[in-house]
């Protein structure tokens, strides 16, 4: 799509959240992910996946991402 390329992933073992809002606050779901995954024992992998379920634009309020943050 564009100059993004789409395709299939292999499943995997994965904490997740769902965020939704402007691009530029992203990294705050990953601030509260992160501890909350260590917290609850599990070891993130390098493999981080998000899922832009909801897209209308990079400041919009409305977009929903799910972010998938690969556990080992």
């Amino acid at each position: 799509i564009g100059k993004y390329e789409v395709n299939e992933r292999e499943q995997f073992r994965a904490g997740s959240a769902l965020y939704n809002g402007s691009v530029d606050t992203l990294a705050m779901a990953y601030a509260k992910l992160v501890p909350e995954l260590l917290a609850a024992g599990h070891v993130p992998s390098e493999e981080v996946r998000e899922v832009y379920l909801s897209w209308e634009g990079r400041e919009s309020s409305n977009n929903v991402v799910w972010i998938q943050m690969g556990l080992r």
